[in-house]
């Protein structure tokens, strides 16, 4: 399998790694959060997913001061559409918005350091 691939792979299957136990927790009711806010938290952590793979996708295997450059670019554009999504949050979610800021955040945090252990071992393995 070529590493972009098994890149893409990966990132797919981190995206379920994050997203199928936080369901799982919002269907057996351990956590409250309605059902709109869940589906806003997963749809901008893939939009994050999206974003991230697609700045940092054409150096996947290539040289390593391309992939540095490209790293750093891609986590402060996440950082910044993550900013910008719990502003939004802030502003327009009335009710509990210090638990919706907190689950967003966590979902966040949690992608971000697997999705940097992930992209550390693929470039690895060129």
């Amino acid at each position: 399998m070529k590493i972009k691939q098994y890149f893409v792979l990966r990132l797919f299957f981190l995206l379920l790694l994050i997203l199928l136990p936080y369901f799982g927790l919002l269907f057996f009711n351990i956590i409250s959060v309605e059902k709109e806010k869940a589906a806003f938290f997963s749809l901008s952590l893939i939009f994050v997913a999206f974003l991230g793979a697609i700045i940092v996708f054409p150096e996947i295997g290539k040289k390593e001061e391309g992939f540095i450059v490209r790293f750093l670019i891609m986590t402060t554009f996440q950082l910044l559409f993550m900013m910008a999504v719990l502003l939004y949050e802030t502003y327009s979610f009335t009710n509990d918005i210090k638990q919706a800021v907190l689950h967003q955040l966590t979902l966040f945090v949690l992608y971000v350091v697997f999705q940097s252990v992930l992209l550390a071992r693929t470039q690895r393995k060129q």
